[in-house]
């Protein structure tokens, strides 16, 4: 039965995509161009391994096989129909010598980004100002959508940890890993996986995909939840809209945060100074 050896774990806008997108060019390395959410979401899990297994069958016995769902690497905050607090033991258990890839973004910016994908799609208030929804009567909305939680990547590192070896995990920096240095981050992954970094094709253009939408959309999703095909239009004939916190907002964030960067620095035994 064909199962993954690696997984592309998280975090959620932190290069995941670059990520696939680049092991995907390898010979030696098969990953699904689209995320399988077997292990975060509970209808999926009770389908059963070999629903699972289904995803991979047609691969070649010489690949590796990986599969990248940057949810899997929120164990600390539920899910709505999922039981993510048994993520981490469930993919031990499954597969027991997997090995995990994480790639960690600032997590202040990782937040603004959730914040406006989630606001895009009709699931957070456009009318709101940003503070009131992250820390005021709306972050029950947040909390669901794990906007905060999502970068308290110690207490999910951790998680993991309990149940992996140390060398089963590789931690990437975007910041420092990818974006000052994609190359250093290609032999690192390739030697993490034990595959020749050499072998991977060329790309003519390997710019990150930049999703922009637009103020009347945030506001037509929320109040009037539109499927694309009607909402695509709104996009073409108005401005790509982006909201910024404001400074205490981002002081607000940066507080939350800076408990569990440090803490993360400890458990990585790394200082990350593009995050200071």
């Amino acid at each position: 039965m064909p199962l993954p050896d690696f997984l592309i774990i998280g975090a959620q806008k932190a290069g995941t995509t670059w990520l696939r997108s680049l092991l995907r060019r390898h010979p030696n390395v098969y990953v699904p161009d689209r995320e399988v959410h077997f292990f975060n979401k509970e209808h999926n899990y009770k389908r059963g391994v070999n629903w699972y297994a289904r995803h991979f069958e047609d691969v070649e016995p010489e690949k590796r096989i990986g599969e990248k769902t940057p949810n899997y690497l929120w164990t600390n905050v539920p899910e709505e129909g999922s039981d993510v607090s048994a993520l981490h033991r469930n993919i031990a258990k499954t597969l027991p010598d997997v090995q995990l890839i994480a790639i960690l973004r600032d997590p202040v910016e990782r937040a603004l980004s959730a914040y406006n994908h989630h606001m895009a799609r009709g699931r957070l208030p456009p009318h709101v100002p940003m503070g009131r929804v992250l820390f005021g009567e709306h972050q029950p909305l947040c909390r669901r959508h794990g906007i905060l939680t999502m970068g308290e990547y110690d207490r999910q590192l951790r998680d993991y940890l309990n149940v992996f070896d140390r060398e089963q995990l590789l931690v990437l920096i975007f910041e420092e890993d990818i974006v000052e240095n994609s190359e250093r981050a290609r032999q690192r992954t390739c030697s993490f996986l034990d595959v020749n970094p050499d072998r991977i094709a060329e790309k003519s253009n390997d710019a990150r995909h930049v999703h922009s939408f637009s103020k009347p959309r945030a506001y037509l999703n929320y109040w009037l939840p539109t499927p694309p095909v009607l909402t695509r239009p709104v996009d073409f004939f108005a401005s790509p809209w982006k909201r910024e916190p404001g400074p205490e907002t981002r002081a607000r964030l940066c507080e939350h945060y800076t408990p569990h960067v440090e803490a993360l620095s400890e458990l990585l035994d790394r200082r990350i100074e593009a995050w200071e």
